[in-house]
């Protein structure tokens, strides 16, 4: 009876060294996404200086995609920097009446929240001043040059990302 029973053990353990042999080759591209692709990455991120006055800030930076599209769903700053966080788009204001030369537009720039911004598989995306950028509402006390605080992105499939900002006077 010792010989199926040692059989038995002997094919189990070879299946488990298997098993385990090919999970230690496995691909370690998941970087904590769950979609199993790397996360976006991010680079330069700044944030302008404001006066005392100031209620309102703005932070930028780059962002690279993964392997696979994702997009920026929202962002988030500790309390001690501002009590609210969205996600902005500046645009040219267009108004409604026509100019002489039969187009409309006052050439005045606005800025809209918008529900999130794409981030094709390996593209990147500037958030800069003109365009996509974070704003910080309510500031908690004004932006002061080489002030460094930590924003939360948080991605459609990888989740959130902690993000070091640097503010730079503008």
């Amino acid at each position: 009876m010792r010989s199926p029973l040692r059989r038995v053990l002997t094919t189990g353990a070879i299946v488990l060294a298997l098993a385990l042999g090919a999970a230690a080759c496995g691909d370690d591209s998941s970087s904590g996404s769950t979609s199993g692709s790397p996360a976006p990455t991010v680079a330069n991120a700044w944030a302008r200086t404001s006066a005392a006055s100031q209620t309102t800030g703005a932070a930028y930076m780059d962002i690279t995609g993964g392997s696979s599209a994702d997009k920026l769903m929202s962002a988030s700053a500790p309390a001690d920097v501002s009590a609210k966080t969205e996600i902005h788009e500046t645009t040219m204001a267009h108004s409604s009446g026509m100019t002489g030369s039969g187009m409309t537009g006052s050439g005045m720039m606005e800025m809209k929240p918008v529900s999130s911004i794409s981030i094709p598989a390996g593209k990147t995306v500037k958030l800069e001043p003109g365009g996509y950028h974070v704003m910080l509402v309510d500031l908690a006390k004004p932006l002061t040059a080489g002030q460094k605080f930590t924003l939360t992105l948080t991605f459609e499939k990888a989740g959130k990302v902690e993000v070091p900002v640097e503010v730079r006077a503008s």
